[in-house]
């Protein structure tokens, strides 16, 4: 075992052993012969444990017991004259040095060097794994470093197709808004709001549509519809429905007539999607609705804290059916009363009857009644608050900030309430509003219980004091200015304002100034005053009760 089960020595040990052992038995038998002294050989053989451990003590305190041994047999050295038991003694002693020495140190250095090598190996080992786990992180790192650029890479192009469907959604909704009216007319004596809200799931053209179409005679008329559907299509069947119905609207308003003409355009056109539409004529001298429903949700009327759905002359939907007849219904509007017509976008949710979100429309546009209570500018041509803050409130109420599922247009009417007999009005001073101020004017007085022969002067003479205005008031502006007029009763005398706010043209002596004339003929009283700040005109006249409304 010392020599084969031990690793290998090379030369140079095998030379260092033997020297060792030359030097312990060389040393033992000096010391013993000439000194008498056996420990000399100690150093020697700490030096064989320390260096060769146990292969190299092993021999060298073999050789240390057997030289001592020799010498106590023979007598020679320490154990000359010694009793035997002084021998044996000494001898014992000497062995059990030799041993502590040799085999204890070369037990203790052994265990040293293998725990050194076994460090080693560990050590080995552990930077073995060092080296194995710094390439797997060096190999994770790099797939990590990998999938962040990937990542980026993504999230950037995830940024550049928002941003383009961002601005492909901006463009439809550019377009769809372009498709629809870019203002409602002004109608004097009639507010007008309206709302188009596209849907933010799709980048798409919508169907949904209304319009306002002023019909002769002072008729309105008001539509709103829906083509079924998203896209090019969608958007081409709407302008050609809308197109149509406002060219049969003016050729022969009756909601019959005009659906028929819509039925047989839509019935001829090769579509895949239904489209439905509601058409309504208002009479604003008699506040009579006249309608005809072809499959779209029934109008909203809201008067004196309640609502009522117009429910009557409903029909399918347009081109659907070979039957291209339509029924007409009626319906008086109350003074103050709100007309408001929507698309199945506003009351319609996915899992939720129609039935719940028409019960809710109802009670959220009563609960406005209050706002609309007390409009922000009476009888206004324009539209007045009172119904921007409906179709307002009603956006917010249906419709989620970030989420609209489907496209919504809103449009609301309501015939203005004369406040403490007194009519106000404001236009642009362009001629073609002379027709619309004039039939307000007509209505107003009809109301108000003014005799007709008095009523078609007072029209005359205040007709030719507004078509001043538009001749003359802003004649060296860009646009028209507005032109206002007022009439009031007091007591049996009527007593009417034109104002503007340009700048009257210097008077040419060509002849003119009929129209004042006319104006002092037809009236009592005509003052006329000039300020920097424009022109106003005040008509007086004593006028004579008749058969009002």
């Amino acid at each position: 075992p010392l020599f084969w089960e031990q690793r290998r020595w090379p030369l140079r040990q095998w030379l260092e052993g033997a020297t060792i052992l030359v030097a312990v038995t060389l040393t033992l038998v000096w010391t013993v012969v000439q000194l008498h002294i056996l420990f000399v050989a100690l150093p020697f053989l700490g030096w064989a444990a320390w260096r060769l451990q146990l292969r190299g003590a092993a021999p060298a305190a073999l050789i240390a017991t057997l030289s001592a041994t020799w010498a106590a047999t023979k007598g020679l050295g320490p154990f000359e004259g010694a009793t035997r038991l002084e021998q044996m003694v000494t001898l014992q002693a000497f062995n059990a040095t030799v041993a502590l020495t040799s085999f204890f140190l070369a037990a203790l250095v052994s265990e040293r060097a293998k725990a050194a090598g076994d460090l080693a190996l560990a050590a080995a080992e552990l930077e073995h794994r060092v080296e194995t786990r710094t390439a797997q992180l060096s190999a994770a790192n790099l797939r990590l470093v990998q999938e962040i650029h990937e990542r980026s890479e993504a999230q950037e192009l995830l940024s550049h197709e928002e941003a383009r469907a961002q601005r492909e959604h901006q463009i439809a909704e550019t377009l769809q808004r372009s498709l629809l009216p870019d203002r409602l007319p002004d109608v004097p004596g009639v507010g007008l709001a309206a709302r188009y809200v596209p849907a933010t799931a799709d980048v798409q053209v919508g169907g949904d549509w209304y319009d306002v179409v002023q019909l002769p005679q002072g008729l309105i008329g008001l539509a709103i519809g829906d083509v079924a559907g998203h896209g090019l299509q969608a958007a081409a069947t709407m302008v050609q429905v809308r197109m149509a119905l406002r060219a049969y609207a003016l050729q022969d308003p009756s909601p019959p007539a005009v659906m028929r003409g819509v039925h047989q355009l839509v019935a001829q056109l090769p579509l895949l999607e239904m489209v439905t539409l509601i058409y309504l004529v208002f009479d604003p001298a008699t506040r009579e609705l006249r309608w005809t429903n072809a499959g779209h949700p029934p109008a909203l009327v809201v008067a004196d804290g309640s609502a009522t759905y117009l429910t009557g002359a409903l029909a399918p939907p347009v081109g659907v059916t070979l039957d291209g007849s339509f029924a007409e219904s009626t319906h008086v509007l109350e003074p103050g009363a709100t007309l408001l017509l929507y698309t199945d976008g506003l009351i319609e949710r996915r899992g939720v009857s129609l039935t719940i979100g028409l019960d809710r429309l109802s009670r959220e546009a009563t609960a406005a009644r209050a706002a609309l209570a007390h409009p922000a500018t009476p009888v206004a041509g324009a539209p007045d608050g009172a119904l921007e803050l409906l179709c307002d409130r009603l956006l917010e109420t249906f419709l989620e900030d970030d989420h609209v599922p489907d496209d919504v247009a809103v449009l609301a009417m309501r015939p203005a309430v004369s406040v403490e007999g007194e009519l106000v009005l404001s236009l642009p001073a362009e001629a073609r509003n002379l027709v619309k101020l004039r039939g307000a004017l007509r209505r107003w007085l009809h109301e108000s219980g003014v005799a007709e022969s008095d009523a078609n002067e007072v029209l005359v003479a205040c007709g030719e004091a507004c078509a001043n205005v538009v001749q003359h008031a802003y004649s060296a502006a860009d646009t028209a200015g507005p032109l206002e007029l007022s009439a009031r009763l007091v007591g049996d005398d009527l007593e009417l304002r034109v104002v503007d706010h340009g700048r009257w043209r210097a008077p040419a002596d060509r002849g003119g100034g009929w129209g004042l004339q006319l104006m002092h003929s037809l009236m009592d009283e005509v003052e006329v005053e000039h300020t920097p700040s424009g022109t106003e005109v005040r008509l007086t006249r004593r006028v004579r009760p008749g058969r009002g409304t």
